[in-house]
């Protein structure tokens, strides 16, 4: 019995040695003078006269982090007891995410959409708001989860990505990954603007995985993703709805009509990718949303 009782002795050990040896992150700390005064004075202007509750820095590489380097956290309350979220990469500002409790905080342009085009969904208000400032991307987005009723369920929850301008980026019915443990990458931009000329980087989320860009790119919303494949970083697909004006080419429509003669769509998305372009052609009034996939380009050497 007593070399059994070592020998689990000894595993408690190894194992609390293991998680030492790994954690790399401070202990949460509510003293505002311990900020650097790089960090100490910025957060002054972003957030004057909040009330710092929690301070935690997280130093090395992680699943979302995407690079080794030093994370400060800074979690603080204002006078209407809204939660505000600031973190520094590297001591230098990355991303202020406010928490909202009210709706009606919001900006009219975001109200109104909201209360005109989503009335019926939001009859029982937001589970969450959030209003979210990254260095990389001009001005603010909104980030507004809900439940509703879909045709194939019930009590589905659903995100909103909004713009300050009321303008609906993204809406899917699930949630999107927590944007407070993701970020933007600059290489990420740099190959848009390189690739989308004139792009504007409006929002970004991280959506299952993949770091999606939603970019305003010649009046159009389209949706940009990157992924990590091991260690190497790659655009997985541009998506966004068939530009008003802009005709499907005939050989994709002939080649619809073959798969699916007689077929009925509401909605034509185009997804451009590595290895070619498709059009998704959707009947919007089947509760199920059928769709078909019909190629235009396609090139599969390497693959």
């Amino acid at each position: 019995m007593r070399i059994k009782k070592l020998f689990w002795l000894t595993l408690c050990v190894i194992g609390l040695g293991a998680l030492c040896s790994c954690d790399s992150s401070s202990a949460p700390d509510d003293n505002a003078t311990s900020l650097p005064t790089q960090i100490s004075d910025d957060l002054a202007k972003r957030c004057p006269g909040n009330t710092i509750e929690k301070i935690f820095t997280f130093t090395g590489s992680d699943f979302y982090g995407h690079s080794d380097s030093e994370k400060t956290y800074v979690y603080s309350v204002d006078k209407n007891k809204d939660e505000w979220l600031v973190i520094y990469t590297d001591r230098s500002w990355s991303r202020t995410i406010h928490t909202l409790k009210d709706v009606n905080t919001l900006n009219e342009a975001v109200r109104f959409r909201l209360f005109n085009d989503f009335q019926e969904d939001i009859k029982n208000g937001f589970s969450e708001i959030k209003e979210v400032s990254q260095n990389c991307i001009n001005g603010k987005y909104y980030i507004l989860r809900y439940v509703s009723d879909i045709p194939s369920a019930k009590n589905c929850e659903h995100t909103i990505v909004m713009g300050a301008d009321g303008k609906v980026l993204k809406l899917t019915t699930y949630r999107l990954n927590n944007i407070d443990d993701v970020r933007p990458l600059a290489s990420d931009i740099d190959w848009i603007a390189k690739h989308y000329d004139g792009a504007s980087v409006a929002a970004y989320v991280n959506d299952m995985g993949n770091d999606d860009y939603i970019t305003m790119h010649n009046g159009v919303v389209k949706n940009i993703c990157f992924k990590f494949y091991g260690s190497e970083r790659k655009w997985e697909k541009t998506e966004y709805d068939l530009p008003q004006g802009e005709t499907v080419p005939t050989t994709v429509l002939d080649n619809l009509n073959a798969s699916a003669p007689g077929f009925n769509y509401t909605q034509v998305t185009v997804t451009e990718t590595p290895i070619g372009k498709s059009y998704t052609f959707i009947d919007g009034t089947s509760p199920e949303r059928i769709g078909h996939i019909i190629w235009a380009h396609l090139n599969t050497q390497g693959l």
